[in-house]
């Protein structure tokens, strides 16, 4: 599947599509590096608030949301506000 169609189902649907490791880490590389800030956003806001259960949400978050977390306590910190966060919206 190519990655605008992998995309398009994300924000049709609200859901992280099944994905092989392959196309998973070609999803994260589109949000990180080729996706326009508006497609980054919806993707982080449908997987923020419709599939923060999915076992790959934080990895597609972090890059939609956040693709200047290119150091490690910066990670680290979003990665920390994200899983509280999510557990305040249980």
């Amino acid at each position: 599947m190519p990655i605008i169609d992998t995309v398009r189902n994300l924000l049709t649907r609200n859901k992280i599509p099944t994905l092989d490791t392959l196309q998973m880490s070609d999803l994260l590389h589109h949000l990180f590096t080729t996706a326009e800030k508006t497609e980054r956003i919806q993707v982080a806001e449908a997987v923020y608030r419709h599939d923060h259960g999915h076992p790959s949400a934080l990895d597609v978050f972090l890059p939609a949301h956040f693709p200047w977390l290119r150091r490690p306590r910066a990670v680290g910190r979003t990665r920390y506000s994200f899983t509280h966060q999510i557990g305040n919206l249980n």
